[in-house]
């Protein structure tokens, strides 16, 4: 019997290669050709594309780069220029030395009281008895106020005695300086920082208080001008002014508002007290010129 006519007529390939053909150590022999054909074309690429740029040796700055303006970048270990931490150091001691000092005074105070049976407070003693004067007596110059006060005797660099108390107002400060100056024979030029913790809204009473210094001693008086933040403290400054006019030669003022105003980085964080014991210094310095002013 003869083929279907309907049979499928068989398909005719095309000639080629058929991998079912080719030896079977021929199959892993090509796809290791062609993977390392793809390896050799694609690893150089990734490595170029992940390996960094080379640096020279030349390119990496040896020192502290410049600044715009052509100056070498300051050292942050180094000191600041114009500091002179040396005196500072020794001013700061000092200032602590006078503090215990009259704390220790105030501590032979109230033994005494109790001693003597009398179980008044210290806070209720007489500012003479609790604050005893550092320096002697017969010193040609004397220095009185509050913190300032205190800082600028440990600054000053010459022989002088100190009655200073820091946080206190003048209405305090005075009678402490008229009981110290009734213990003496002398008659000292006297600088006062003094006003910094007084009530601005009274300067009535502030200026009392430095005719009342004025009259109490025939000497030279400077007043150091009163520096803190904002303008209500202005009114003691301007008493200050109108009395130095009034004194005629015998007030002086050494201006350290005016100072602290044009240098703010003198001042530290609170805008009220100097920032080193130079700082003090410079107030000594200020003080000292206006002693020589005096009539």
């Amino acid at each position: 019997m003869g083929r279907p006519r309907h049979a499928a007529t068989p398909v005719r390939r095309r000639p080629g290669i058929r991998l079912d053909r080719l030896p079977r150590t021929a199959v892993p022999a090509a796809a290791v050709v062609a993977l390392a054909a793809a390896l050799a074309l694609v690893v150089p690429a990734l490595a170029r594309a992940g390996q960094p740029a080379p640096v020279a040796l030349s390119a990496v700055p040896l020192s502290v780069p410049a600044d715009p303006a052509g100056d070498p970048a300051p050292d942050p270990l180094a000191e600041p220029p114009g500091e002179d931490w040396a005196a500072d150091a020794a001013i700061r001691a000092a200032v602590v030395v006078q503090q215990a000092e009259r704390r220790a005074a105030v501590r032979a105070a109230a033994r005494s009281e109790r001693a003597a049976g009398r179980r008044a407070a210290v806070a209720d003693t007489p500012p003479a008895v609790r604050t005893r004067p550092v320096g002697a007596p017969d010193a040609p110059v004397w220095i009185v106020g509050d913190s300032i006060g205190s800082g600028l005797g440990a600054a000053w660099g010459g022989p002088a005695r100190v009655v200073a108390d820091p946080g206190a107002r003048t209405a305090v400060i005075v009678p402490q300086l008229l009981s110290a100056l009734r213990g003496t024979a002398t008659t000292p030029a006297l600088v006062v920082a003094a006003g910094t913790n007084d009530d601005p809204r009274d300067p009535a009473a502030f200026a009392a208080a430095v005719r009342q210094v004025l009259r109490a001693t025939p000497g030279c008086v400077v007043w150091v001008t009163i520096h803190r933040p904002g303008e209500r403290w202005e009114p003691l400054n301007a008493a200050l002014r109108v009395e130095q006019a009034r004194a005629s030669g015998r007030l002086q003022l050494a201006d350290w508002d005016a100072l602290a105003t044009a240098n703010p980085s003198m001042l530290q964080p609170d805008g009220i007290h100097p920032r080193t014991g130079t700082v003090y210094a410079s107030i000594a310095s200020l003080a000292r010129t206006a002693l020589g002013r005096c009539a």
